[in-house]
């Protein structure tokens, strides 16, 4: 008996947060980037890229964990030099 209104409770709440938009998806690249970033960039740093020439990311572009540094709205605009391949990839 308590099991089941425990079951309704959490039911209950589940539908009011999906309503209210609390539990909303929040899984593209702008949001999963701007909470993993590593580094912002002032528009003077340079950064090395695996050719070993440098450039300066413009301002508000982050560096993401994986090496890419992406621009204010998420865009990939290059990366800091670092190369990870994946042993996995076809082609």
């Amino acid at each position: 008996m308590k099991c089941k209104r425990m079951v309704r409770l959490f039911m209950a709440v589940l539908l009011v947060l999906s309503l209210t938009g609390c539990a909303e998806n929040k899984s593209t690249s702008q949001n999963s980037a701007s909470s993993h970033v590593v580094k912002t960039y002032d528009g003077h740093t340079k950064v090395r890229t695996s050719t070993g020439s440098y450039w300066t990311p413009p301002e508000g572009s982050q560096k993401l964990p994986d090496g890419t540094i992406v621009d204010s709205e998420g865009c990939v605009i290059g990366n800091d030099g670092t190369v990870h391949y994946n042993p996995n990839s076809v082609g």
